[in-house]
């Protein structure tokens, strides 16, 4: 279901032009699943499925980057994603 759910929001952020990665392994534990770049705006967007809870060091990566000034969200289906979308007026 995750690998579902990323797909959709990739290809989403691909489709409005937004440069995104999915990270499948990165030299800093706790980074979101993935990053984006649109309009001048860093995205990060935690995946989870079910009743998967967010580790610690994944919530201090959402706010580390929120403190930056960038963007990011912890994503259990396409409606959070969707709202996320919406709440930056993307769509």
């Amino acid at each position: 279901m995750v690998n579902k759910l990323q797909s959709k929001i990739l290809k989403y952020l691909k489709e409005i032009g937004a440069y995104s990665v999915k990270v499948v392994r990165a030299n800093k534990d706790g980074v979101p699943d993935i990053v984006a770049c649109f309009e001048g705006k860093f995205y990060g967007f935690e995946i989870k499925s079910g009743r998967d809870k967010l580790r610690a060091l994944q919530d201090y990566n959402i706010k580390e980057i929120r403190k930056a000034g960038g963007k990011a969200w912890v994503i259990y289906d396409i409606e959070d994603f969707m709202n996320a979308m919406r709440e930056e007026q993307i769509i």
